[in-house]
């Protein structure tokens, strides 16, 4: 069972914790709730999108991104793609689970959150658990890499 902080909210940064790699054993994946929008090389990586899709105008491979529930909207004068989320806010990858189904294959955008990238850099919307949560990575000693994407699964919802 997960505490909720009073006056928490991922809607909210000034409610984020500082940044520490140990806060993701044992996360909830709440970074995976907010919008993400990715460029179409990370859409290659993903296996969503091919090469010779990119050489071309994107307007078409987003249309079909968008039916098959894996893209949200397409902004062509930015070239950015946002992801789809699900009706809980969560994004198209995360698992049952709230592990990611892609992480090696992610978009740069979440390899760099939110050490390089976000709406507060330096900050994480991961919220504090309880003794009597269920710690995901810390009593196993697993990381973050090896507790999250574990299934390469590119199924948009579940």
């Amino acid at each position: 069972m997960v505490d909720f902080d009073v006056g928490y909210s991922v809607d909210q940064p000034s409610t984020w914790s500082r940044f520490k790699e140990s806060l993701c054993h044992g996360c909830s994946a709440n970074c995976c709730t907010m919008p993400v929008e990715v460029k179409a090389s990370d859409l290659v990586r993903l296996g969503l999108l091919s090469e010779d899709e990119t050489l071309t105008s994107l307007k078409k491979p987003a249309q079909r991104l968008i039916r098959e529930g894996f893209v949200k909207s397409f902004r062509a004068s930015t070239g950015l793609f946002m992801l789809e989320q699900k009706s809980d806010r969560s994004c198209v990858f995360l698992d049952s689970q709230r592990r990611c189904t892609v992480y090696e294959k992610r978009p740069e955008v979440c390899r760099l959150f939110p050490v390089y990238v976000g709406p507060k850099v330096g900050y994480c919307p991961a919220k504090r658990l309880s003794t009597q949560s269920t710690n995901r990575g810390a009593a196993s000693g697993s990381n973050r890499k090896n507790n999250w994407g574990s299934n390469n699964s590119n199924s948009p919802k579940t």
